[in-house]
């Protein structure tokens, strides 16, 4: 119970400072974050069509991360990067066990996650601005 209630207090900090940062006014930060990855919901990536991804490193060196964001599979995903680039993207299956998870609730449209690598993620810090573009097919 206390690592969640550390984890929802982390969040809003955290999401709160980028807002300020980014000049945004956000009522709701839930809306600003996906925190029920693990179970692949996201509100942003199913109700959105075009969002714009910061990814944060929190070791102390730099990596390359591959992130995974739960879609409907009745979408074409497109990402850039921060110069406009295009990075490849895949489309995977969502697992059965994940799918069929207790938690995931029958308004969960995501069937299938987008699979890109953002390379090159400095140390405790976050890349520029990537665009993720949802599109139908």
């Amino acid at each position: 119970m206390h690592c969640r209630r550390g984890q929802k207090e982390a969040h809003t900090v955290t999401a709160q400072t980028l807002a300020d940062q980014l000049n945004l006014d956000i009522p709701d930060l839930d809306t600003f974050s996906c925190p029920q990855l693990n179970a692949s919901i996201c509100g942003l990536t199913e109700n959105n069509d075009n969002l714009v991804l910061m990814v944060y490193n929190s070791l102390s060196r730099e990596r390359s991360v591959f992130v995974r964001l739960p879609v409907k599979s009745s979408k074409t995903v497109s990402v850039f990067d921060e110069e406009g680039a295009a990075i490849p993207v895949e489309t995977i299956s969502i697992r059965n066990q994940v799918l069929n998870y207790p938690g995931r609730g029958d308004d969960v449209e995501a069937d299938v996650e987008a699979v890109f690598m953002v390379e090159g993620v400095p140390a405790l810090g976050d890349t520029d601005a990537h665009e993720l573009s949802l599109g139908d097919i």
